[in-house]
């Protein structure tokens, strides 16, 4: 159990934080063998790039689970705390849709990359490994809209989970500090 609570509070940043040390660890061997040894490799910014890709979904539904994603709540913020939570479940149903929408959809794409046999021009690597972080980042991201959802209709109902409580300390916090 203590190790789906890890995984749960830590997946995507672990991911995220290994991912931008092997971008940094690769562009780094890159320099240091264009100017030191003036042999450029031909991999290390294909890798570096695909490495990105696959930061850039796990980034999104890292910042679902802190709840840092871009919004403009200035109406919100003069709505009764009733409507607001309502307005906040409603979005993030809207959300849930969008994201399931995008998953399928990049299901698709992942299929035909696996039949159409297709690899980088560099690393040789199959296309679909890249594509697959589609799949990843936007199921990744359903279920932390999930997880949102339930938590927020618990906080509607009185019972605020940890992770929320936490949240919202963390928003206050940014707020007095002007961040």
């Amino acid at each position: 159990m203590k190790a789906i609570r890890w995984l749960d509070k830590h997946f995507e940043e672990s991911v995220l934080i290994l991912l931008m040390i092997g971008i940094s660890c690769t562009m780094f061997l890159q320099v240091v063998m264009r100017y030191f040894f003036n042999m450029p490799l031909t991999w290390p910014e294909e890798l570096s790039r695909y490495m990105w890709i696959w930061t850039t979904f796990f980034s999104m539904s890292y910042t679902i689970y802190m709840r840092n994603m871009l919004r403009v709540d200035l109406l919100a913020e003069f709505l009764p705390e009733r409507i607001r939570q309502i307005l906040e479940i409603s979005i993030q149903f809207l959300s849930l849709g969008i994201y399931s929408t995008f998953a399928y959809y990049s299901v698709i794409v992942y299929r035909s990359l696996v039949t159409s046999g297709r690899v980088s021009p560099a690393l040789r690597i199959p296309m679909y490994m890249v594509y697959s972080a589609l799949c990843v980042g936007f199921f990744l991201s359903v279920v932390r809209t999930l997880q949102l959802i339930v938590e927020l209709v618990m906080a509607m109902r009185g019972r605020k989970s940890h992770h929320l409580k936490m949240m919202e300390e963390m928003q206050e916090t940014m707020k007095k500090e002007g961040i």
